[in-house]
């Protein structure tokens, strides 16, 4: 494929080992094609939405549950060519509509950031330990006498340190 499409202003994700800046790679890009059918996360898909840039994915893995269909892209029938051939038209000729779909996916992809991944994983967790009848925090001072002195007490706080990379979160909107 890429064979014949040297000389069209297409562009392969290069190999790892080329250490390309993910940001400087989707910068210049108008359209992020992903046709996988078996992936089950699709980090560049979220990585292109939060660089503004609009995403075609399948509608079969896990990718089309990152993105919303016809606000930051589209999903498509992972088997047929013709919708493909039909969408990366339309939004390449279609500035208005691709426009609109760069300025909204940056807003509709921070729901996956980090932050807020991690409080709805808390929230999920914490509700239901809390519906047992039990509090986390009750459950952690019951079990660390058992735990290693350099084992850590697991708070929501804790956790969220660890788990985080520093400056992330006032970084959010």
């Amino acid at each position: 494929m890429q064979t014949k499409l040297k000389g069209l202003p297409v562009y392969f994700n290069p190999p790892a080992a080329a250490q390309v800046e993910p940001a400087a790679m989707y910068a210049g890009s108008e359209l992020v094609v992903y046709p996988s059918r078996i992936d089950t996360l699709g980090q560049a898909v979220i990585e292109a939405q939060a660089c503004g840039v609009p995403v075609l994915v399948s509608a079969e893995g896990g990718p089309r549950e990152m993105m919303d269909d016809g606000v930051s892209g589209m999903v498509l029938d992972g088997a047929d060519a013709a919708a493909w051939a039909q969408a990366i038209n339309t939004l390449l000729n279609d500035e208005p509509l691709r426009q609109r779909m760069a300025r909204t996916a940056p807003h509709r992809i921070v729901r996956f950031a980090i932050p807020r991944a991690f409080d709805a994983f808390w929230s999920e967790h914490d509700g239901a330990v809390r519906r047992r009848g039990q509090k986390v925090d009750e459950q952690a001072r019951e079990v660390a006498p058992t735990m290693s002195a350099k084992t850590p007490r697991y708070g929501r706080e804790t956790l969220w340190r660890e788990c985080s990379e520093p400056g992330l979160e006032a970084s959010m909107p």
